[in-house]
């Protein structure tokens, strides 16, 4: 008789470990409060009228950096035509950063070798004029990323997970320019994190791996869908899990964890048909961390590693698409807009959707898709209001800020927006008024966090974790979090059920191994209670 594994939670958590269970012979039931499968990363659809398919809407973009191991892995066994669904990521060549007035700063792609390489490589693109940086501002945030990346593991867990990234590169002594481009511009409009609040150990190796993904041979720092994300991922992923036997149960909101004390007994979920108790031989909690902080309140004695989970924050982080008349392609992947109070990025996707035929959504005019990310809702607007976003009492006064700070910002690009280019747009539909609220927040890394996170395993022998608020190497809210920590979770699954199947493949960061000599010197000296001298004097060291 098979193991039952009752999944909670239909997002790419839930997924992930879903596709994982039951390619290992476990029954598996998801339960998904949503009427659709994907949360946050599945497309929405927007009706206008026409004749054609309704206008796709994203919670955001999709973004894929180079970096990520654990998700491509899956989507290379989600079948897709005659291959598979991996094969629907392409690659955005460029990523560049806009601010207002002035020419598009490009990062440019190079395949460093060498120390001296890696000096020279992060010379070039941060004191490039473009960026307007003051006089020895760019050479000091050089010297901060060689410094961390010449640091130990030992001495990021035990000191810079506790220092902010914010305060690491020196933020407030330095000027503006530096501090929105430097400083925030590289963390918050990408990731879900703000520099005044993350950790540096996160920020920093997350910026490592951005760096080494952009200075690969493929230069693959960023890739998206070749199509709306529900046709190219979502749709043909929940069709092949449903395949092979996965039971999924939408519009089933989780109430309560049934617990006696040492097990998990049962879940009571809530149907438009009323309430229900759902049982299993083992239960994966998929669900979102403020889902967590609510449920898990009755297991706390038995799972003391829950008991942290209340100090973890999210912050706001939603999608507005606006669906242009003409193409407007300005940058051949994501634009960071530096000077954006809302902390706006945005991406043009037809450039990407090489198979998609525009003329068939809606009545046919629209030619160009804008998809924006809103990172801050808490910061005043300076175009068409005042307001932060989260005071803004309808989607339409959202929608005229954002549109405001996105011209302006690509006011001075090779492809300019005009006020003649927007025909619709479309706001996440997590957000809702007149009152304003979000019922998808997102978890943001805060500096000394990692604490707070408890492991995929709990101390309840059939309860497990699967969501990206678990300890995983990526370590961010992110699908490739997401996906490790059911990875994690599947694991323990495994383990506890005394399964003969393989473990989930779980893989750590690389880092360049030219920094490897560097790191085992300050290895030597954290062990011996000796600070690190920074990357200038290791190398000495090193006779490097």
């Amino acid at each position: 008789m098979t193991n039952k594994v009752v999944v909670l939670g239909g997002g790419v958590a839930g997924l992930s470990a879903a596709h994982e269970l039951v390619e290992r012979g476990f029954t598996v039931e998801v339960y998904e409060k949503a009427l659709t499968l994907g949360g946050k990363a599945q497309s929405n659809t927007y009706a206008v009228g026409g004749p054609g398919k309704p206008l796709p809407g994203e919670h955001g973009f999709r973004f894929f950096p180079g970096f990520y191991q654990h998700l491509p892995d899956t989507m290379s066994r989600i079948p897709f035509s005659a291959s598979n669904v991996l094969n629907n990521l392409v690659t955005a060549k460029q990523t560049g950063v806009a601010q207002e007035t002035k020419p598009l700063f490009v990062f440019l792609t190079y395949i460093p070798k060498t120390l001296q390489d890696w000096l020279m490589v992060l010379q070039d693109w941060f004191d490039r004029a473009e960026l307007g940086l003051k006089s020895g501002e760019a050479e000091f945030f050089v010297a901060c990323l060689l410094d961390f990346m010449s640091t130990c593991t030992k001495r990021r867990l035990a000191k810079l997970e506790y220092k902010k990234w914010w305060d690491y590169v020196d933020a407030p002594s330095h000027s503006i320019q530096y501090q929105k481009l430097c400083a925030a511009g590289l963390t918050r409009s990408l990731v879900a994190m703000k520099a005044e609040e993350a950790s540096t150990r996160t920020v920093g190796t997350i910026l490592v791996q951005m760096m080494m993904a952009m200075t690969s041979q493929a230069a693959t720092m960023d890739r998206v869908l070749n199509a709306p994300t529900n046709d190219a991922w979502i749709k043909p992923w929940t069709d092949y899990l449903s395949a092979q036997g996965v039971t999924f149960h939408v519009g089933h909101d989780v109430q309560s964890l049934q617990f006696d004390g040492s097990r998990i007994t049962g879940v009571t979920v809530q149907t438009s048909s009323g309430s229900q108790t759902v049982t299993g031989d083992y239960y994966l909690a998929a669900f979102p961390v403020e889902v967590a902080q609510n449920l898990f309140t009755p297991l706390l004695g038995s799972a003391p590693s829950l008991q942290r989970i209340v100090n973890l924050r999210t912050e706001w982080m939603n999608g507005i698409q606006f669906y242009l008349l003409r193409d407007v392609k300005c940058c051949a992947g994501h634009v960071i807009c530096a000077d954006s109070s809302w902390a706006i990025t945005c991406i043009s996707q037809p450039q990407f959707w090489s198979g998609v035929d525009m003329t068939k959504f809606a009545d046919g005019s629209i030619a160009g898709i804008m998809s924006i990310d809103i990172s801050d809702w808490d910061t005043p607007g300076t175009k068409t209001t005042t307001k932060t976003a989260r005071q803004c009492t309808s989607a339409s006064e959202v929608a005229a800020e954002t549109w405001a700070q996105l011209f302006d910002h690509l006011s001075a690009t090779s492809q300019p927006l005009m006020p003649s280019d927007q025909k619709y747009w479309f706001l996440d539909p997590s957000i809702t008024f007149p009152v304003t609220t979000n019922s998808q927040p997102l978890l943001v890394n805060t500096v000394g966090s990692w604490v707070d996170r408890p492991d995929a395993t709990t101390e309840i022998p059939n309860l497990f974790l699967a969501s990206d608020y678990v300890r995983t190497n990526t370590d961010l809210a992110t699908m490739e979090g997401a996906n490790e920590a059911a990875r994690r979770a599947v694991n323990g699954i495994l383990l506890a059920s005394n399964s003969a199947a393989a473990p989930c493949g779980v893989w750590p960061f690389n880092e360049p191994a030219i920094f490897d000599p560097l790191k085992q010197i300050d290895e030597w000296l954290f062990d011996h209670h000796l600070p690190n001298p920074g990357f200038k004097i290791l190398r000495l060291m090193a006779g490097l």
